[in-house]
């Protein structure tokens, strides 16, 4: 359970059930139209992102094995290599029921012009995996990219319903766009820091492999900056979506709450002794991807 990093992809079934239910939900509830998702489209379009996503992290751990040896002596590559067999067979099982599966989710959605998609992230995550600490700051840009474009599978899907939305009630058609671009970008820039922390947290095994990551380019020190202006932006975007959206006070509840997350994480990252406290960064990041969450859980009162 620990090798799949079940907390994440417990974060990911949530948001992309919560984007359903309000993003989608709204959408529906406007122009009257019906999904083209039913339940089993649904639960195979949540199992084709797992799929994905857990084979991202199997590619990884195959690839980063000297350096986990030292950052995270924990993983179960680390502690039993002689799975490394059995791992290659389930990431090439993966690879091929991932495929089989968005094939025939393109086919029941009739969006097969879309299923270049799964091949090209399959070829990105490899890529990353085989060359990403040697990206530097590109290698944390593209996973978080890949992380906020989740909701574009939806949106594919969905495209009928937010075309007749944006034709039909251009104001919510454009209030719901802006929703979606404010909590992209969040999810974005939340991913990016926490990638930049992380990299602070494997600072001792990428020097070994002479990664082009922040910290070993720039050291602790210049990658805090970038960590700061990170946050810094997350903050402003946030104060953009209080600002586009319908004053209510569930959401400036959640908004106190995620201000007050940034700016202890603000303080730790200010600290002199970052590099010691940065996997309590990257928890209290994660948390505030939660919080995230359920700020847009409780947001369709409001879009109404």
């Amino acid at each position: 359970m620990r090798f799949i990093r079940w907390p994440n992809l417990v974060l990911i079934i949530l948001f992309l059930l919560i984007f359903d239910h309000v993003v989608v939900g709204f959408a529906v509830r406007m122009t009257g139209l019906e999904t083209r998702l039913d339940d089993l489209t649904r639960v195979l379009l949540v199992l084709d992102v797992l799929i994905v996503t857990v084979f991202g992290y199997a590619v990884n751990d195959l690839r980063d094995r000297t350096t986990d040896s030292v950052n995270r002596p924990d993983r179960l590559l680390v502690k039993r290599p002689d799975l490394e067999s059995k791992i290659r067979g389930m990431v090439i099982f993966l690879a091929g029921m991932g495929f089989v599966l968005s094939l025939l989710l393109a086919y029941l959605l009739d969006r097969l012009a879309w299923i270049w998609i799964y091949p090209l992230v399959l070829f990105l995550l490899d890529q990353y995996a085989k060359r990403g600490k040697h990206w530097g700051f590109a290698g944390n840009a593209l996973v978080s990219f890949l992380i906020a474009a989740l909701p574009s599978l939806w949106i594919i899907a969905e495209s009928d319903v937010f075309v007749t939305l944006i034709d039909q009630y251009p104001q919510q058609g454009a209030d719901l766009l802006e929703l979606m671009l404010g909590f992209g970008g969040l999810m974005f820039l939340t991913n990016l820091v926490r990638e930049m922390v992380k990299d602070v947290e494997d600072l001792q095994g990428d020097q070994q492999i002479r990664s082009k990551t922040l910290p070993a380019v720039i050291g602790v020190s210049g990658t805090k900056g970038f960590v700061v202006v990170g946050l810094i932006l997350t903050t402003l975007v946030q104060f953009g979506l209080v600002w586009v959206l319908p004053r209510s006070l569930v959401l400036s509840g959640f908004s106190m709450l995620v201000f007050l997350v940034l700016l202890i994480l603000m303080r730790w990252v200010q600290m002199p002794s970052f590099d010691m406290k940065a996997r309590r960064v990257s928890n209290g990041l994660k948390l505030l991807m939660l919080i995230g969450l359920m700020e847009l859980f409780f947001l369709p009162s409001t879009l109404g």
